[in-house]
């Protein structure tokens, strides 16, 4: 009866090792979320507002974007982002790489639709974003560490990228 238990034991913990393995690769093959391309970083950012996520939001913002902040600045950007007053949707990017950094992209909105809740009426309002400038749907996207990130201003103590800056450096 020893012996028995001892192979129960034994076939016990080879199983959960091999469990563990498993889940191991599939993160691994999958990016557990992370972005591989800054469309990816892009998508992640919007659907991070979209789910009221600000966790998520901060993670696909450059990490010294994030580190930037103040706490009463992440604080009022985790009660903004709870409310969920802006959704977006069928969002169609368009990346062009920077030519001489291939660490940086710009990524536009090609298309697509927001829609608000007017704070002071309470109606919804919707706008398709070809109807928006160019200029206002265009995010910078930043590969640090391996991984693509938007780079967008969080905190009102720094500048707003520019195209020739160096950030995530």
């Amino acid at each position: 009866m020893e012996l028995r238990s001892g192979k129960k034991r034994t076939f016990s913990i080879t199983a959960v090792i091999l469990t563990c393995a498993a889940l191991l690769l599939t993160l691994v093959a999958f990016g557990c979320g992370s972005a591989t391309t800054p469309d990816t970083a892009v998508n992640n950012f919007f659907q991070a507002i979209n789910a009221g996520d600000s966790d998520a939001l901060l993670g696909s913002v450059l990490p010294e974007r994030v580190r930037a902040m103040s706490d009463t600045e992440r604080q009022q950007l985790q009660a903004q982002i709870k409310i969920k007053s802006e959704t977006y949707s069928d969002l169609k990017l368009k990346v062009s790489y920077d030519k001489n950094d291939k660490n940086k992209a710009k990524v536009v909105i090609s298309s697509g639709k927001i829609s608000a809740k007017n704070p002071t009426t309470g109606q919804t309002q919707n706008q398709d974003f070809k109807d928006v400038p160019e200029e206002s749907r265009t995010l910078n996207a930043v590969k640090y560490k391996g991984r693509w990130y938007v780079d967008i201003q969080l905190s009102q103590g720094e500048a707003q990228p520019q195209s020739g800056t160096q950030p995530g450096q």
